[in-house]
């Protein structure tokens, strides 16, 4: 059965921080997946999980290198339950699970280190992220940093266990290169399965007729806009529902990492993004008993600064 990741939740078929004690929350001391709570030894998270595949190796400028000693970290913020006395009443986010073993084992692939929090507090999520901003000897080993947050949300917020945030001054806004050197000029990719409304997508009829049918890095020295260099994924449109299977998970998760792993090696992250859309717009439909809710259409949406293109599987001859 689908659900829809929003504050109205209707269902639709188709840290380096102190160990909490949340009833099946995970131990943010766990070597792996999560950073290791070594007595806040931040060399401790230096462990990789694995690197990309034989890369091609090129010289153009307007590429962003990817020739560190690591690709990159992605950080999971997953959450699938609330407190009561929050508006959406405790109700679990059923299948949001299945959406973690896909970006976990998608993003491995490519060659990112995974580390992954579930149901976090608020406040627990501004130390992890203050946390990572100031490991700064850590990002300058890597090519790019990424954050995915899988919640419910509505009208650009986002819900941590306890309270709604505006992901803006909670997350990214703690990456620009005046608060985090090591990732200037780095792509920073943001992605969120979550609402952004409560509006229904009835979709379009197209009709077919039968016919045939800059170079940037010029110096040594270079001056960038703080918010440069980031791409912001959202799984819906603004206003609108994103829909969730408790099965299965999400649709746009499923599409979104199979795109990444299948195209990765040699092809854009703007044209995968823009491919992920296009089976969206073609395969997707939800299905539920609520006629009001059923045959209804998704389209993801993403917002850019990046300066250069970003090619995972690429590297950068210096």
């Amino acid at each position: 059965m689908d659900e829809t990741d929003g504050a109205c939740v209707g269902k639709l078929k188709n840290s380096l921080c102190k160990k909490t004690n949340l009833k099946d929350n995970l131990e943010v001391g766990q070597v792996g997946d999560t950073i290791t709570n070594n007595n806040n030894n931040e060399e401790s998270l230096l462990r990789m999980e694995g690197s990309a595949t034989a890369p091609t190796i090129l010289t153009d400028l307007s590429y962003y290198k990817m020739d560190h000693q690591y690709r990159g970290l992605l950080i999971i913020f997953n959450h699938e339950k609330y407190e009561k006395e929050t508006k959406l009443n405790g109700q679990p986010r059923l299948g949001t699970d299945k959406d973690v073993e896909k970006i976990r084992s998608a993003f491995k692939a490519i060659g990112f280190e995974v580390h992954m929090f579930k149901d976090m507090l608020l406040h627990e999520i501004r130390q992890q992220i203050d946390l990572y901003v100031k490991s700064q000897h850590y990002h300058r080993l890597r090519d790019c940093f990424a954050i995915f947050v899988l919640t419910h949300g509505d009208q650009n917020l986002l819900w941590a266990r306890d309270a709604c945030y505006d992901p803006a001054d909670v997350i990214w806004s703690k990456l620009t290169g005046d608060k985090c050197p090591a990732l200037a000029g780095k792509p920073k990719l943001m992605f969120f399965q979550a609402c952004q409304g409560d509006k229904l997508d009835p979709g379009v009829k197209l009709i077919f007729p039968r016919s045939p049918r800059t170079e940037v890095d010029g110096g040594f020295f270079q001056e960038i806009p703080v918010c440069a260099d980031f791409l912001l994924c959202y799984a819906t449109y603004p206003g609108y529902y994103a829909f969730r299977n408790e099965r299965k998970g999400s649709y746009w998760v499923t599409v979104l990492c199979e795109e990444l792993v299948k195209r990765y090696v040699h092809t854009d992250i703007m044209h995968i993004l823009t491919m992920v859309n296009n089976r969206m717009g073609i395969e997707f439909s939800s299905y539920n008993s609520d006629k009001v809710k059923n045959n209804k259409r998704q389209i993801s949406y993403f917002s850019s600064s990046l300066t250069k293109i970003l090619v995972f599987g690429q590297k950068m001859r210096t």
